[in-house]
């Protein structure tokens, strides 16, 4: 996939849908082959892909110019698009998203859904969808981190977003 000339990561994914009609002028950020996808990734995309989501070709992600994917599906009839950076190491970091007028019991559903067919954070993952379970819906960032991995609700008029990555530095705990 190819990624306009200056677009963030963040920015990038929340054009997803654009970015892949968009793209066709500008020169790609990765190698002439593009970025190839690390051993530690490759179950997580494949689980993705039996869960249903489609997953783009990587492309080198921003600032950390690490493999990153756009993948877009639909769990219990609400679509999701989701972006994946990681490296040898595995997941470095993954941001969900569901409409703003998602009923919050029907985000929790989603995203607990796209994390039970996440073969990632092995050791966290239990506490990851029981926090999840315990978001209330509420408007704002709600953050915590988990052993060595951050998890974030971001609810807000453009998207209810779930982040989760395994740099604990990201951002720091509101709870």
């Amino acid at each position: 996939m190819r990624t306009p000339c200056g677009m963030t990561r963040h920015f990038a994914f929340a054009l997803a849908p654009l970015v892949v009609i968009a793209a066709g002028g500008c020169v790609s950020l990765g190698s002439p082959g593009g970025p190839t996808v690390p051993p530690s990734v490759s179950p997580v995309l494949q689980s993705w892909r039996n869960a249903g989501l489609s997953c783009g070709e990587p492309h080198l992600g921003m600032p950390e110019d690490k493999p990153q994917w756009v993948c877009q599906g639909s769990f219990r009839g609400v679509a999701a698009s989701v972006v994946v950076m990681g490296d040898d190491a595995g997941v470095m970091d993954m941001e969900a998203q569901v409409a703003p007028d998602t009923n919050p019991t029907t985000a929790v559903e989603v995203f607990d859904d796209l994390m039970a067919a996440t073969p990632a954070f092995p050791d966290q993952m239990p506490a990851i969808r029981q926090w999840i379970g315990d978001w209330s819906g509420a408007s704002g960032t709600l953050s915590t981190e988990i052993q060595s991995a951050r998890v974030t609700i971001d609810s807000n008029a453009t998207w209810i977003t779930l982040s989760v990555s395994r740099d604990p530095l990201t951002v720091q705990p509101s709870n």
